[in-house]
């Protein structure tokens, strides 16, 4: 669907028609994005379900064949959420990288920090690493893991948790721009090949 993404020229360029873009499905505006929106969105571009794609690639990470957000949740509610209806898995609501920088961190049940960035590749819009601000409870004010390092998101809860302790985390290698070798540097530290 998207052919080209020049972000410093903040250019997109799209395998679609005018009419195709005009004619989609709309958004509720006052609404978050629902899994039945999205569907429909999919449909309307002849585009498959991301979500029932195989799900991961032999490095753990999963991939899509088209640029697409991954739900930041993981496993299945539980019945008191289904029974209070806070969370409705068939109409489930993707959260924005807007509202998981809100998100807390916890390591090993440790607060760590809050989410404060989300990188991705600009050229596979994966998202590759995420930044947590300590809030004054490390050493440092920035740390950044790899994605693959969180075990779950909880997007009742605004919560993200990783299995590591609270030292590992203060310890990684500090990267001030996250080059390719802070890249391979970070994910060998936290034993992701």
């Amino acid at each position: 669907m998207i052919t080209r993404l020049e972000i410093t020229e903040q250019l997109v360029d799209l395998d679609a028609t005018k009419d195709q873009v005009k004619d989609s499905p709309k958004p509720e505006t006052d609404q978050p994005i629902s899994r039945q929106y999205e569907a429909t969105l999919l449909d309307h571009y002849g585009l498959q379900h991301y979500w029932t794609v195989s799900p991961a690639t032999p490095a753990g990470v999963p991939h899509f064949p088209y640029a697409g957000p991954i739900a930041p949740v993981s496993g299945t509610p539980s019945p008191d959420d289904v029974a209070g209806s806070r969370l409705d898995e068939e109409n489930y609501h993707l959260q924005s990288s807007k509202d998981l920088t809100s998100y807390s961190v916890y390591a090993n049940d440790e607060k760590a920090g809050s989410i404060s960035d989300i990188l991705f590749d600009s050229t596979t819009w994966q998202v590759r690493f995420i930044e947590i601000e300590s809030d004054g409870i490390m050493e440092r004010d920035r740390y950044v893991l790899p994605v693959q390092v969180f075990k779950d998101f909880d997007p009742l809860e605004s919560s993200a948790h990783v299995p590591v302790a609270l030292q590992v985390i203060e310890d990684a290698p500090k990267s001030e721009t996250l080059t390719d070798d802070d890249e391979r540097e970070l994910n060998a530290y936290y034993g992701i090949k």
